[in-house]
């Protein structure tokens, strides 16, 4: 429980940074309404997307977008495209809008194997954002500076150059 989830919630925390200094009008609102972050954490993962996709076998039959899947394929669930897909959160789905309320988010996976800690991973970023947009809610990110993990499991910074302005 102590390391859990700690790529991750990282992970999360740092591209929400990267996306917030992209994004400085959505940066602004959430530090004028912090009201919003509880829900506008669920936009951050859902762009973020840390575990970019994780690998299944089919149990069965699997009919998706007219197309069949057979029993015993292995499959690549790809979360952080799946979380970007029109179909679901309109034309403009791959913008950040900390106002969208974003249901269904496959950032931590679905059904048997939804994340078990979830909910803590949603209250830390919930907790980290709302410190950190009271404390700093001008800054900057040097997004040429920014050095990533390696691997293709969890996408997340190592470092993330940050500057307060002001």
């Amino acid at each position: 429980m102590v390391t859990g989830g700690n790529d991750t919630t990282t992970g999360m925390l740092g591209g929400s940074v990267q996306l917030l200094h992209q994004r400085p009008d959505q940066r602004r609102l959430l530090a004028g309404q912090p009201d919003l972050i509880g829900d506008a954490v669920d936009e951050l993962l859902r762009l973020t997307s840390p575990v970019q996709g994780l690998a299944r076998t089919t149990t069965h039959d699997v009919e998706l977008h007219g197309r069949t899947i057979p029993a015993g394929r292995k499959v690549l669930l790809l979360y952080g495209s799946a979380n970007r897909d029109e179909r679901q959160y309109g034309a403009d789905a791959g913008e950040l809008d900390v106002t969208r309320r974003p249901r269904n988010i496959l950032t931590f996976s679905h059904g048997a194997h939804h994340c078990l800690g979830a909910a803590a991973a949603r209250m830390q970023a919930r907790i980290a954002l709302t410190e950190l947009l009271a404390r700093c809610p001008d800054f900057e990110v040097d997004e040429s500076g920014i050095v990533w993990a390696g691997g293709g499991y969890v996408r997340r910074p190592l470092s993330v150059p940050f500057r307060v302005v002001g």
